[in-house]
């Protein structure tokens, strides 16, 4: 089976270093859990028995989305017209480079509703 360019059914606004108000991208996305394989990791800000799983967003070739590596620091990802939930980049990489089903991934990890700037 080949793999195929996901279907980008989301709106998702980048926000530089974090920090809401600073927009830098709004672009179409897919916010993906289903087919690949996921594992919750251990957060040390987060109280003890909270499990903490990592989203998976599936973007168009190129987009500027950043991670921690980046100068400016990790995004925070918003979904527009969603339930008001943010996310922190954690890492970003390109699936199928060199190939027509090229897109770009990010290893998003959901901010509590004590750290998120929405609420």
């Amino acid at each position: 089976m080949s793999f195929s360019v996901p279907t980008f059914n989301l709106v998702c606004q980048l926000y530089t270093s974090g920090e809401l108000g600073l927009l830098r991208v709004t672009t179409p996305c897919n916010l993906a859990f289903g087919r690949r394989v996921n594992a919750g990791f251990p957060v040390p800000s987060e109280p003890a028995g909270i499990p903490t799983v990592y989203m998976q967003l599936l973007l168009p070739p190129l987009t500027d989305i950043r991670s921690y590596s980046s100068s400016t620091g990790a995004d925070l990802v918003y979904l527009v017209g969603d339930t008001s939930r943010a996310y922190t980049v954690t890492f970003v990489d390109d699936i199928g480079k060199g190939f027509v089903n090229e897109h770009r991934f990010a290893l998003l990890l959901q901010l509590s509703w004590r750290s998120t700037p929405l609420q």
